[in-house]
């Protein structure tokens, strides 16, 4: 049901926010505020796109489906283009400065 699917979308939106900003936090990147806030914003944007999910289920499978089929296509198309000669760019001597 759509209540369901938003229930499970709030619970995967929550813990995989928490998760990464509580990782984030403990390297010093963002400030401890943010677990409250971004946790709460991701579990509301997860309910939302879990209910969502339901109405737009199977459009959103055609439109992914053909995007993945496009991209997938385009990479191969460029993959086959790239050769040695494309990183020249690289060649030389690389020397940075390291202050404390």
């Amino acid at each position: 049901s759509v209540g369901s699917l938003a229930i499970g979308g709030a619970i995967a939106g929550g813990i995989c926010a928490l998760i990464g900003i509580l990782i984030s936090h403990l390297l010093g990147d963002v400030p401890a505020s943010l677990l409250l806030l971004g946790t709460v914003s991701s579990i509301v944007t997860g309910a939302i796109g879990g209910a969502i999910g339901k109405v737009f289920s199977a459009a959103a499978t055609v439109v992914l489906f053909i995007a993945f089929s496009s991209a997938t296509v385009s990479t191969a198309k460029a993959q086959a283009a790239a050769t040695t000669k494309d990183l020249g760019w690289l060649v030389g001597r690389w020397q940075g400065t390291l202050e404390a």
